[in-house]
C-alpha cells in the first residue's frame, strides 16, 4: 500500500479480519447498466422541494440548475417538420441502439460480502467525532401557481382551451402527446445522440410499433448550451405529482466530524439517477417522441420534481448504514465526503466506503473524485481548506458566477427571469461569502413570489449597481471561516454628563 508522510503503518487498521454476522440487509442496485450516461454537467435537479428554513440555513444548494428550466417563449413547442431528417427518426432509425446489460452477480453473494463488509468496519477502529400525515389526498390545485399556469400554456397549444381544465382534474395525468421544443430540433444532432447513449445504457426504451404508445408524451428540449443536457420538460406530470419537502445535508454539515488540518475525502457517483428504476406500471407517464418513434424512461429522469427526493431517500439509507457503525458520512445527492483528522484512518474509512458502494452497485465518475486524503480540495463547487478551516468558492463557479453578473450589467431589460437567475447565483455562494448570506432571505423570498422583486431592487438600475458591487468585490469577498475569529480586544465606554 502506498503511505502518506504523516501515516504511521501501526495506525491502520487491517482490511479483512473479521468473521460474517447476520444482517437484514438485502443488494440493491442488481438492474443497474455496469456504464450508465455521463450527464454533460454535475448539477442538483431545479425540481426538489426544499423548505424555506433549509435554503436559509444553507443557501448554497438548490437553485445552481435554474438553467434548465425551459423558457416557453424562447423555445416554444415546435413542429418536427422544422428539422431536417426529422422523417427518418422511426422504430427503424433507433432500433439500430441495442441495450447493452451487465451480467447479473449472485445474489448470495453480494448478501454474503456485504455482510463480512460491515462487519468488518464495526470490528474496525473507534473514529472520534468531534466534541462540540405522507399520504393526504394531492391535486393540481395544490401546485404552485406559476408552474401550473405554464403547464396550461403548454395544454392550450396541444389539446385546445375547452380542455384544459379537464386534463388538469383527477389524481393521475390524461392521455396527451405534447410536441418537442424548438431547441430538440435545433440541436437535433446532439439529441439522437444522446438517446442513442441511453438505449444502449438500458435508461430508456424504445416502443414497439405493436406497443401502446405512452400514455404522456412530455417534451424534449435541450438546454446549457453550448455543452448541452437533454432534458424531459415533465411539468404535466410534475402537477399530478405530490410534493414532498425534505431538507438536504448542508454543506457546514462535514463541520460535525471535519477538524482543523484534518483530512478528507470525497467520491462522486457517475449517472446516479439512471441506476433508479421505475416501476414498470408508471414509466408510461415518462414517454417521449423523437420522429415517429416513441420512447419510456426506465429510470429516473431529469426535470421530474420527485427525483431529488427519492434519489436522497436511497442514499441516505446507504448513508445511515455507516453511520450507525460509527463511519462519519456527508452525503449530497451524487456526492459524498468523508474524513478524520488522522490521514490513516482517513483512508482506512474512504477504502471501506467504496468497497461498500461497489457491492450495492455504485458506479463513480472517476475524474471527480477525490480519494487520497488532503487538507484541500473541491466538494459542492466549494473547496474545503481544513489548515485555513474555510470554504471557498471554487474558479469554476466564480467564472460561471461573474458571467451572469456581467450578463446583467449588460442588459438593456432587466427581466424577473433574469433577476432570479442572478439571485440563484448569489444565494449559492453563501457558504463562502459573506454579503451574499446577506442577501439570501429576501432573494429566496423573492425568488419564491413572497416578496416583489421591486422591494428589493426598485429600479433596473439598482439591480445593476448590486451586480456590479458583487462583481468588483467578489474576489476580496471569497473566503469565508468555518466559525467566527475569536475577540481578543474589547472596548468600552461610558458617556457622562
Amino acid at each position: 500500500m502506498l503511505m502518506h508522510g504523516n501515516c504511521n503503518d501501526r495506525t491502520v487498521p487491517p482490511l479483512a479480519t473479521a468473521a460474517s454476522a447476520p444482517l437484514d440487509f438485502e443488494p440493491c442496485g442488481q438492474g443497474a447498466a455496469s456504464e450508465p450516461l455521463v450527464p454533460p454537467e454535475d448539477a442538483p435537479d431545479p425540481s426538489a422541494v426544499a423548505s424555506e428554513a433549509d435554503s436559509a440555513a444553507d443557501p448554497g444548494q438548490g437553485f445552481e440548475s435554474s438553467m434548465y428550466e425551459i423558457d416557453l417563449e424562447a423555445d416554444p413547442l415546435a413542429n418536427p417538420s422544422s428539422s431536417a431528417g426529422a422523417t427518418e427518426w422511426g422504430f427503424e432509425f433507433f432500433s439500430r441502439f441495442t441495450p447493452r446489460v451487465a451480467e447479473a452477480p449472485s445474489a448470495e453473494q453480494i448478501t454474503h460480502d456485504l455482510k463480512s463488509l460491515l462487519t468488518e468496519i464495526e470490528a474496525g477502529p473507534e473514529v472520534n467525532a468531534m466534541q462540540e400525515s405522507e399520504l393526504s389526498a394531492w391535486s393540481t390545485a395544490q401546485c404552485d401557481p406559476k408552474k401550473l399556469e405554464r403547464v396550461r400554456l403548454m395544454l392550450r397549444r396541444t389539446v385546445g382551451e375547452s380542455k384544459v381544465e379537464e386534463w388538469l382534474s383527477g389524481e393521475v395525468p390524461h392521455p396527451v402527446e405534447f410536441p418537442n421544443h424548438r431547441s430538440f430540433y435545433e440541436n437535433a444532432e446532439f439529441g439522437i445522440k444522446t438517446v442513442g447513449e441511453m438505449l444502449v445504457n438500458n435508461s430508456v426504451a424504445l416502443c414497439a410499433p405493436s406497443q401502446r404508445k405512452p400514455k404522456v408524451v412530455n417534451p424534449l428540449g435541450v438546454v446549457n448550451l453550448p455543452q448541452g443536457r437533454l432534458v424531459l420538460d415533465a411539468g404535466y406530470i410534475n402537477a399530478f405529482s405530490k410534493q414532498h419537502p425534505f431538507k438536504y445535508e448542508t454543506l457546514r454539515d462535514i463541520l460535525t466530524f471535519l477538524a482543523a488540518n484534518g483530512f478528507f475525502s470525497t467520491w462522486d457517483f457517475k449517472a446516479g439517477y439512471y441506476h433508479v428504476l421505475i416501476h414498470p406500471r408508471y414509466r408510461t407517464y415518462f414517454g417521449f417522441k423523437i420522429g415517429s418513434a416513441y420512447f419510456q424512461y426506465n429510470a429516473m429522469c431529469f426535470r421530474w420534481s420527485e427525483a431529488c427526493y427519492a434519489y436522497t431517500l436511497i442514499t441516505q439509507e446507504a448513508a445511515k448504514e455507516l453511520r450507525v457503525r460509527g463511519v462519519p458520512v456527508s452525503s449530497y445527492l451524487d456526492d459524498g465526503l468523508t474524513g478524520d483528522l488522522s490521514f490513516a484512518l482517513c483512508l482506512w474509512l474512504i477504502v471501506m466506503i467504496i468497497r461498500f458502494l461497489t457491492l450495492l452497485g455504485a458506479v463513480f465518475s472517476l475524474p471527480k473524485c477525490q480519494f487520497w486524503p488532503s487538507q484541500t480540495g473541491n466538494w459542492l463547487g466549494f473547496v474545503v481548506d481544513t489548515q485555513a478551516q474555510q470554504f471557498r468558492v471554487s474558479e469554476a463557479k466564480l467564472a460561471k458566477v461573474k458571467v451572469v453578473l456581467s450578463e446583467l450589467i449588460d442588459s438593456a431589460d432587466v427581466s424577473t427571469r433574469l433577476l432570479a437567475k442572478v439571485a440563484g447565483k448569489i444565494i449559492a455562494m453563501g457558504p463562502a461569502v459573506l454579503p451574499a448570506s446577506l442577501y439570501s432571505r429576501p432573494l429566496f423570498q423573492a425568488m419564491q413570489g413572497r416578496l416583489s422583486w421591486d422591494s428589493i431592487f426598485p429600479t433596473p438600475m439598482a439591480a445593476k449597481n448590486a451586480a456590479r458591487l458583487f462583481l468588483e468585490r467578489l474576489d476580496s469577498w471569497n473566503g469565508r471561516r468555518w466559525f467566527p475569529r475569536r475577540v481578543l480586544i474589547e472596548a468600552a465606554s461610558d458617556a457622562s454628563v
